[in-house]
């Protein structure tokens, strides 16, 4: 990317930025619903440049390390790409039964262990630390909201092992970072501000769309801070657990192509936290459908930026 072309990118980033947050904003207001057909394509527009310009950044996959295939499941890349596939199409067609989140998360903590087992010499005590308190917050935080139900408790109850798991897979591959438990303060900050602000227009352009239609007005004061549940929780299990052991699985098989892997593992994960969100006999239904464009607008810009 050139420099001139990256300017380019930035400035035209934060002009739809603001023109989505604005407009989107602005549709609150009375006699304002025209707003939102403007804000809600800038939001759009804003959602695939982010894409591009997150894609086009480094690091580039071919900059990651290389990883070993491992003296286990000798597969090739399109083999162990389909097991992949055909263990989440078993998971959700468990979750018919069940609801397919609650499946879901099950097994990946599950996997998280065998992971922390494999890998417990490079555990830390920030890291233990670290994932216990985030496990705690969000259980606190749900229970204030008064939303803390059996299949919530448990679902939160695993965020400790999906973290750890999560940060031994990170370390393992060098896909990423993560600050809070090998970074300093300062880098958390910045990266937790980055985030939030560049995740204004999709927060707006979801509720736009309906999502949480049935939330009333903020009424009181500690409502905004359990937002930070779904935040903390969902993008453990979604993105750096599952993302990262995708990737990880892919990357063995695919040192000469490593793109796809990155590619792969960042659709893959957008797909399943997206058709989550659905009872179990939806997903195989046309409502997947919207679902896996959901998919496409908010988890891929946020599985690139995590990267």
């Amino acid at each position: 990317m050139t420099s001139a072309t990256n300017l380019f990118l930035q400035i035209a980033l934060a002009v739809l930025w603001l023109l989505a947050s604005g407009l989107l904003l602005a549709r609150y207001l009375p006699d304002s619903s025209q707003f939102s057909s403007f804000g809600q394509g800038a939001g759009l527009l804003f959602l695939v440049l982010i894409i591009v310009v997150l894609w086009r950044a480094p690091p580039r996959a071919a900059d990651l390390p290389n990883l070993t295939p491992g003296t286990m499941l000798r597969l090739g890349y399109r083999t162990m790409l389909g097991a992949i596939l055909a263990a989440l199409i078993a998971l959700f067609l468990l979750g018919i039964v069940f609801h397919p989140w609650l499946v879901l998360v099950i097994a990946f903590t599950l996997a998280a262990i065998g992971v922390i087992a494999k890998r417990g010499q490079s555990l830390s005590w920030r890291m233990i630390g670290l994932g216990l308190f985030i496990g705690a917050l969000c259980l606190s935080l749900s229970g204030l909201s008064g939303r803390l139900d059996m299949f919530q408790a448990i679902h939160l109850a695993c965020v400790p092992i999906l973290f750890v798991g999560g940060v031994l897979l990170t370390q393992e591959s060098g896909l990423t970072r993560v600050y809070c438990v090998d970074g300093t303060w300062t880098e958390v900050a910045k990266g937790l501000l980055i985030g939030c602000v560049l995740a204004v227009p999709a927060a707006f352009l979801n509720i736009s769309y309906g999502a949480h239609s049935g939330d009333a007005w903020i009424d009181q004061p500690w409502e905004p801070i359990v937002a930070l549940v779904p935040g903390f929780a969902e993008e453990i299990w979604a993105r750096l657990f599952l993302l990262t052991a995708i990737y990880v699985l892919l990357r063995r098989r695919s040192n000469d192509r490593p793109t796809r892997a990155v590619l792969a593992a960042v659709l893959i994960a957008g797909a399943v936290h997206s058709l989550a969100h659905l009872p179990g006999h939806m997903v195989f239904s046309p409502a997947a459908v919207p679902m896996l464009l959901t998919a496409l607008l908010y988890g891929v810009p946020m599985g690139l930026l995590f990267v």
